[in-house]
Formats: C-alpha cells, sequence, structure tokens
C-alpha cells in the first residue's frame, strides 16, 4: 500500500478558527509528526505546502496568515535564520495574533519578538523524553483546543455505503454497516492495533492509529459481522441470511517512516453481500529518521469466530490480492448472520530497521547516452531501458515474489524488451509485455540471490515528463520503487519555475527588511513613550 505524506487535503479552507503553521523546510521531518497527528485529531491548519502553481505566494501567505486564531511556530535555528519565517512571524506580531510556539533545538527568539512574548511558554522540545510527551503538552493549550473539529476517520472506499442501525431488520447479507453496535459502535471501523508486551500478550486499548518504534510487536484485529436479520439463517427461509464465498483480504504496508503515514487496509467481501465488499484501514506512523520495515509474523494469523473456529489458523493468502476464505464455524466462506456468529482476525506485525529484512530493490533508468540513474533526461521519439534489481541479502527465503510495472502515459514498453535473469532464467526471455503490466510471478528468491529485470519504453510524442512505478510485493512485504523521465520541455519549465521563484524570494528580501525596520522603529518609539512617561513632571511655580 503507497504511504501518504501529509499533503493540501489536510489543510483547512473555511470561516471556523484555524492554525497557521510556520516552520522552517529544512526542518520538515521534525515538524511532520506534528502535522499528521494534528491533522488526524481534527485540529484545522494551514501552512503554505498548499499553495497551487502560479499563486502569488506572498498574498496567499498574508491573507491566510491575517485570518488564523494561533500562529503556531516551529523555532530553530534555521527558523531564526529564515527571512520567510521572520517575516511571518513580524505578521503575526504585528497583527497580534495567539502565538504558541515548538521549540525544536533550544535556540532563542529573536530579541525583538522575545520582549513581545514575555511570559508566553514555548513548548521546549528538549524538556520531553518522547514526541507524545511534547504533543501532550502542545496539546494541552485552551487557546489551541478552540481550533479542533472533528477527528478524522477513515472508511476506505466503501465510506459512501448503506449504513443501518443495530434494531433494523436488514433483508440481505452485508457486512459492518451497523453504526450503532451496543459493542463495536459504528461497525465500518474494523481495523485495530494493540500493542504487544514482554509476556507475550497484546495490551492497553485498541488504537485507530499507532507510533511504531524499532522492534515493537503490535497485534492487528480485523472484526467482521454480518448484519442480516438472523431469523434469515433459517431453512425456512432457505438461508437467505448466509453470506457465501466470504473472504478477507489484507494488505501491509512495506514501510513506515518519519515523514509519512502508512496505511494498513482490510476488506471484505462475498458472493452475495450488498455491497459485495467493503474496506476500511487504520494508520502508521514513525518518528525514526530510518525507514522500518513492517512484516508479518509468520503463522501468527488466527480465526477467531463462532465454537468450532476459536483460534483457528489461517495462512498467508490472507496477504494476497484475492484474500482468504472466513467463516462463522469453517474456513469455508460461510458467515452466519448476527452476533452469535461474528468473529475476527487477528495477526501480528512486526517493525524492524528495514536493512535488517533482506530484501533491497534498486530501480534505475537510462536513454543509452549516460549510466543508468534514478531519473533521465530524454527527448521525444527515444527508447529508454528501465533496470530493477531485487537482492536478498537476508539468510531467510523471499517467497511469492511478484512483480507489476505501471509506465506513466506517454511511456510505452516495447515488445519483446521484457526480460528477467535470475538462476533459473532459462525459459524467461523476451516475455509478454502484459505480464509486465499485470503481475509478473518470480516466486522464490534464495538467500543472496538477485533477480534482475530489465524492458524498453518509447516515449511518445507530446510526453513532457513522468516516469514508471514498480510495485514489488512478497511474503509480509510489499514496497514501491519509481524512476521519472523528463523532456527538454519539463526541463525549461522547471528553470521558468525556478526563476519565478528566486525573483519571489528577492521581493520577499526586500519586504521583510521593510517589516524588520518599522518593527525596530516601533520598539523605539515605545522606548521613547516609556521613557518621557517615567520623566517626573516639573514642579509648580
Amino acid at each position: 500500500m503507497e504511504e501518504k505524506k501529509i499533503g493540501r487535503s489536510d489543510l483547512y479552507e473555511g470561516g471556523e478558527q484555524y492554525v497557521f503553521v510556520s516552520y522552517c523546510h529544512r526542518n520538515r521531518e521534525q515538524v511532520e509528526p506534528y502535522l499528521k497527528k494534528l491533522a488526524m485529531d481534527g485540529y484545522r491548519l494551514w501552512y503554505d505546502k498548499g499553495i497551487e502553481t502560479g499563486t502569488k505566494w506572498r498574498d496567499n501567505i498574508a491573507r491566510h496568515l491575517s485570518g488564523c486564531h494561533l500562529f503556531l511556530p516551529f523555532v530553530s535555528k534555521e527558523f531564526v535564520e529564515s527571512e520567510n519565517c521572520e517575516a511571518e512571524l513580524n505578521k503575526a506580531l504585528d497583527d497580534h495574533k495567539i502565538i504558541q510556539p515548538v521549540n525544536l533545538d533550544g535556540t532563542p527568539l529573536p530579541p525583538g519578538a522575545a520582549m513581545y512574548l514575555n511570559g508566553v511558554q514555548s513548548v521546549m522540545a528538549a524538556d520531553y523524553e518522547n514526541f507524545d510527551g511534547r504533543y501532550e503538552a502542545l496539546t494541552a493549550s485552551k487557546e489551541l483546543q478552540q481550533c479542533q473539529g472533528t477527528k478524522i476517520v477513515r472508511f476506505g472506499p466503501s465510506e459512501t455505503r448503506c449504513s443501518y442501525t443495530y434494531n433494523e431488520k436488514i433483508p440481505t447479507p452485508v457486512f459492518n454497516a451497523v453504526t450503532d453496535h451496543p459493542e463495536r459502535g459504528d461497525e465500518r471501523r474494523f481495523v485495530f492495533f494493540q500493542r504487544v508486551g514482554e509476556d507475550d500478550r497484546a495490551k492497553g486499548p485498541m488504537r485507530r492509529v499507532m507510533c511504531l518504534r524499532e522492534g515493537d510487536r503490535v497485534e492487528v484485529t480485523v472484526w467482521f459481522r454480518n448484519d442480516a436479520d438472523p431469523a434469515l439463517n433459517s431453512s425456512l427461509k432457505n438461508y437467505v441470511g448466509y453470506a457465501l464465498r466470504s473472504r478477507m483480504a489484507v494488505t501491509l504496508p512495506d514501510t513506515v517512516s518519519g515523514n509519512t503515514i502508512a496505511t494498513l487496509s482490510a476488506g471484505l467481501s462475498a458472493e452475495n453481500t450488498e455491497p459485495l465488499s467493503c474496506s476500511d484501514s487504520a494508520e502508521l506512523y514513525s518518528t525514526s529518521e530510518q525507514p522500518l520495515s513492517v512484516r508479518y509474523i509468520p503463522g501468527s494469523a488466527r480465526l477467531y469466530a463462532g465454537e468450532k473456529a476459536e483460534g483457528r489458523a489461517m495462512g498467508t493468502g490472507l496477504f494476497s490480492g484475492e484474500g482468504a476464505l472466513i467463516g462463522s464455524d469453517e474456513l469455508n466462506g460461510v458467515v452466519r448472520a448476527g452476533d452469535e456468529y461474528a468473529g475476527c482476525v487477528r495477526f501480528r506485525i512486526q517493525a524492524e530497521q528495514f536493512e535488517t529484512y533482506g530484501l533491497t530493490v534498486t530501480k534505475t533508468v537510462s536513454t543509452g547516452r549516460e549510466e543508468y540513474a534514478e531519473n533521465t533526461a530524454a527527448e521525444n521519439g527515444d527508447r529508454v531501458g528501465f533496470h530493477i534489481e531485487i537482492h536478498n541479502g537476508g539468510k531467510l527465503d523471499i517467497t511469492n515474489a511478484v512483480l507489476r510495472e505501471v509506465p506513466d502515459e506517454g511511456l510505452t514498453v516495447q515488445p519483446g524488451s521484457f526480460r528477467v535473469e535470475s538462476e533459473d532464467a532459462d525459459d524467461r526471455d523476451q516475455l509478454e509485455t502484459e505480464q509486465l503490466q499485470t503481475g509478473f510471478r518470480i516466486g522464490t528468491i534464495k538467500p543472496g540471490d538477485t533477480v534482475t529485470i530489465v524492458y524498453m519504453a518509447r516515449v511518445e510524442d507530446g510526453f513532457v515528463e513522468g516516469g514508471a512505478v514498480t510495485y514489488f510485493s512478497c511474503d509480509g512485504c510489499r514496497t514501491i520503487r519509481e524512476c521519472g523521465v523528463t523532456t527538454s520541455l519539463a526541463a525549461e519549465r522547471q528553470r521558468q519555475q525556478q526563476r519565478d521563484r528566486e525573483q519571489e524570494e528577492q521581493e520577499e528580501k526586500r519586504r521583510a527588511v521593510e517589516r524588520k525596520k518599522s518593527l525596530v522603529d516601533q520598539i523605539e518609539a515605545l522606548r521613547r513613550k516609556q521613557a518621557e512617561a517615567k520623566k517626573p513632571e516639573p514642579d509648580a511655580d
């Protein structure tokens, strides 16, 4: 599953109170965990990542800063040195905004700002052992809480499907559609996490969002219930309440890193439910600077439902695209209606440093005129070669390996150019290009082995820039790699955009100097006024 970066969909545009976030982009990795958590907890945020191409940058910043309720600066050495950050801070001071600083590295604010903020309690990152403590201190602010709306809840692709109340007599099989279940609440939320302790037991509350650290083990629970009227289970009703050929499919993220939210999703399907399928997802994130691999712990998946199926082991088919059969009594795909036959699948995952997992996937591209690299410049009509290497540097077999390639429109895979080179590559030369794009089964990669996949693509007329995405999956892991191709038209467009940015930055520097001079003048005027007020009045004659 692809990881999601905090982006424009999390930026607030509306009439309610919101937070303007100011930070130096060089501190992005330190700041993004705050942005992710604040957004998921429903805080209305705006920061300059959301500016569209062509928008007047300064006007957009000024407009959103003027409209905010609270100004949230992430102070650091880089922040203090940044003229853009200084300009935002000065405007917040000029507009008399409520300011709640978070100090990332102990760097003091500029003297003028520090004077105005005398008495404002900053959240000092160094005062807390971990991110959770810093976040709790930040969100204790009453003014910040005024900018909080509803927490974000994601139901996946099925969020717009029909829903029911618990007491309704639903006339057809349907999975997890009740919104007021006495125990589960909204059944559309059916993926949860729990930490696993040193005693090998899952502990603590079930969570929809969890922070991972290296070595963490997490138990994942995926609930299911057929919400049809239980009376339809009867032979007198021809068993029409049964959900048939019922399956569950789980998609694990390949990695979790400090600047992304990774999604673990699960889907339920049957041949006679309405709708035929539904899905939900829960989210993982990490404050680690290095990516963590999310690995399924083999043999941990078990089905808990009914009496006969209590703790029944499930295979790795659960993590395939088709999924695995579930059931109320056996793993036969039959799920009866009602609470008595509801259940869950539980399995465990472990967070490891990505390098220790043993899998390395590299991808490069070349026009033939230069060395292979992650990106290349080409001309319309060129043929570019893609080179993918999958190496097993671990001690265990990588099993059920599958690769799928998705080139952007305008990059046409050339017939006969798809080849696979490995220990058993005798019959893998010049394979059909359809196999490359629909999914090619590599199988098992032994420890120490490398599988190499190559193919050619033509850069069609009208193509400007894009690339090709590689989706690789195996038991317990999925990963994505991408290579880019740009033409001379894209390069010229990038140069023009750079010139525009430089011009805007120069103009902003000029304005920042003017604002700074204005602030100094204001401070001096205030000091003179205070000095005048302290002068003793002359004695009356």
